[in-house]
């Protein structure tokens, strides 16, 4: 008996009398709730679940690229790609991964499995492992999966047109009178920093309206000759391959079947081939602009984002200092993607802002941030929580909508319309009967908007709720709770003394150990599950364990030696 993977309701109707004798799975958690009435069966039930992930996962992030020694075997003047394309080689192998052992789980039970041609990416690559024992269908036309649960995020690609076009002329504009505006500081821009360090007299912010107080990129399809001995056509070493993958894995006491292996080296080739191009031009246009503005100090948003790395690498080159202010509030430690330099011995960023005292726990007790490179400063998020004593409730409970950890391969990307869903039902079923959820703004915002709509009047939910977006501070005063995943709302909320109920399924790919690394919350103040969650809500708790004076301490960034 063969097994067949439909993405679709669509679909399904489409082919199901051409194989009457298949059993059908669905790639996705929407589709098996619309067909399990027809014993379509769910691809990633429970079993599924794969034992050392996201362990090996997040061990293989920090080390693929290094040598027993710790170098890194990619690196050319200081300089590398590997950290660079990291986050997406991660965010693209997680669904293979995952892919990889639903698959193969179903060769236990089944001969042969038959996936659309018009599959999403990962399942196409990942049929190539199985090769013959995966068959093709075509169905009448190509669907699209919009509840896919294997999504292509965090792709490396250049800015859009419209924003390389403006900064270009902006940057030719200013070179007329640059001399008279050089500063000391550079801030790459972002929107929960921005008013703060617009106040500074010592600082250039990336393409501020104001172009005396800002700074501009030379985008150019010409690249600077060193960038393509940096980032090769083709991956160049001969000592990354899949034996240096195994071996790695092995001296850590992780399994991966050679397949896995080999999937997971092709995985690293891909993703350099489709990105080298914007890697170098990504070098060039950061080289220049050090170059243009001659700074002592250059003032990062994020840690993880191609772009930053490459420019944090040029900038440690040119002995330029480094700081990372991260945008948002971490809560957990960062496992995957706190890099460190060629050598593995410094952290990439000579600085680090933390954001209160508690943060400063958080990145000397379980990040391993030397005390000497960690400043501590006031969340610029304050700023923005607007001073509203309105006690004039409008909701009972806003619930945050929910995006699973894409780098967790036991996370369900397809399940977050679901756990935001099952959320809600609990709070009704409670009898507060006032609920909204709250959109992620984004350039997908509409689109997600109209399914959550589709999806609570699909499901057997007999209330809907209100859908919000916007900024949330604008909010934190119009409901008497929240709920929703670990993320910067849970700060912004308890800054705001209202509750947060932080609900972590399973699902949403938040591991147990993690949650032993956070100085906000532990397991014991956390709903893992919809009876906690309706338990925590009875008894009007919140997940937040420390002091309001532990979130707000520090300067405000505007004063802030740097």
């Amino acid at each position: 008996m063969d097994a067949l993977i439909v993405g679709c309701k669509q679909e399904f109707k489409d082919i199901v009398g051409d194989f009457p004798e298949c059993s059908f799975f669905a790639s996705n958690y929407s589709t098996y709730v619309s067909l399990k009435g027809l014993g379509v069966k769910y691809l990633y039930d429970s079993t599924i679940d794969i034992t050392n992930a996201p362990n090996d996962l997040e061990f293989l992030s920090m080390n693929w690229y290094r040598n027993d020694k710790g170098f890194d075997i990619f690196s050319k003047d200081l300089i590398s790609f590997a950290p660079a394309i990291t986050r997406r080689v991660f965010s693209s192998f997680a669904n293979d991964y995952r892919n990889y052992y639903a698959i193969k789980k179903l060769f236990d039970d089944y001969d042969l499995v038959y996936l659309s041609k018009y599959a999403e990416l990962s399942f196409i690559r990942t049929a190539k492992v199985f090769e013959n024992r995966v068959k093709w269908y075509e169905s009448e036309k190509r669907y699209e999966y919009p509840d896919t649960s294997s999504p292509e995020r965090t792709v490396i690609n250049n800015p859009s047109n419209k924003f390389i076009i403006a900064s270009k002329i902006a940057y030719i504009f200013q070179s007329l009178f640059i001399r008279l505006i050089r500063k000391n500081t550079l801030v790459l821009d972002d929107w929960t920093y921005r008013e703060e360090f617009s106040k500074r007299d010592d600082c250039l912010i990336s393409n501020y309206y104001l172009p005396w107080k800002a700074f501009y990129f030379s985008y150019s399809r010409d690249v600077m000759p060193e960038s393509k001995l940096i980032f090769p056509k083709v991956i160049l070493s001969d000592a990354f391959n899949s034996g240096f993958i195994k071996d790695k894995l092995s001296k850590e006491h992780f399994s991966w079947d050679q397949d896995l292996v080999e999937l997971f080296v092709s995985t690293v080739f891909r993703v350099y081939t489709e990105s080298y191009v914007v890697l170098r031009q990504t070098y060039s246009v950061y080289s220049k602009l050090l170059s243009h503005y001659r700074p002592n100090t250059v003032v990062f948003p994020g840690e993880s984002y191609f772009s930053y790395i490459i420019a944090a690498q040029i900038a440690k080159k040119c002995k330029i200092k480094t700081v990372l202010a991260i945008d948002g509030y971490q809560v957990l430690k960062e496992r995957a993607l706190f890099f460190y330099d060629y050598n593995n011995k410094n952290l990439l960023f000579d600085k680090y802002v933390a954001f209160g005292e508690s943060q400063r726990k958080l990145y000397d007790k379980h990040q391993n941030i030397p005390s000497n490179q960690v400043v501590v400063a006031q969340s610029p998020i304050i700023n923005k929580l607007t001073a509203d004593n309105d006690i004039n409730y409008k909701y009972d409970a806003i619930v945050m909508s929910y995006l699973p950890n894409q780098h967790n391969p036991n996370a369900r990307w397809d399940q977050r319309y679901k756990i935001t869903i099952d959320a809600v039902k609990v709070i009704h079923s409670l009898g507060l009967n006032s609920v909204a959820v709250k959109i992620k703004d984004g350039v997908n915002r509409d689109k997600e908007i109209q399914m959550y709509k589709n999806h609570f009047t699909d499901s057997d939910q007999s209330y809907c709720p209100d859908i919000i977006i916007g900024e949330f501070n604008q909010y934190l005063s119009k409901t008497k709770f929240i709920v929703g995943q670990i993320s910067s709302a849970l700060f912004e909320a308890s800054c705001k003394k209202v509750p947060y109920i932080v609900y972590e399924p399973y699902d949403n790919g938040v591991t147990d150990y993690s949650l032993k690394e956070s100085i906000l919350i532990n397991r014991d103040s956390i709903a893992r599950d919809t009876h906690e969650l309706g338990e925590m809500i009875r008894r009007k708790e919140t997940s937040v364990m420390v002091e309001y004076k532990d979130l707000t301490s520090g300067l405000p960034l505007r004063e802030l030696q740097l």
